[in-house]
């Protein structure tokens, strides 16, 4: 057997397992850190549970990575995000589909 660069062919798979056993614990710990911190922030009535009646307040409240959700219906609000997160428009219900709407700048 070729010792590819190694001094016995056992020097070898004691350094392919040592690198192993490192790549498997830094994959441990990095999906246990990104699936624990996500979470989901309900704007509006159309969901059960606990909601937030302002995308204001839901954004405010949220972490970064996390995504706030938003009900059809009207927002009378500007809101500025200052954080890496997602806002998403929920599902359109009995056929309302989720808008969003700028603020003219001559306003």
């Amino acid at each position: 057997m070729q010792s590819r660069g190694f001094n016995s062919p056992f020097e070898g798979r004691r350094t392919i397992k040592r690198a192993q056993v490192a790549l498997g614990l830094l994959a441990a710990l990095g999906w246990g850190a990104g699936s624990a911190s996500a979470a989901i922030l309900n704007v509006g009535s159309c969901v059960g549970g606990t909601t937030y009646p302002t995308i204001s307040a839901a954004v405010t409240a949220a972490k970064a990575g996390d995504t706030v959700s938003v009900c059809p219906g009207t927002y009378p609000e500007i809101v500025t995000i200052t954080k890496n997160l997602s806002v998403v428009g929920k599902a359109p219900v009995a056929g309302i589909y989720p808008t969003v709407k700028f603020p003219s700048e001559n306003q």
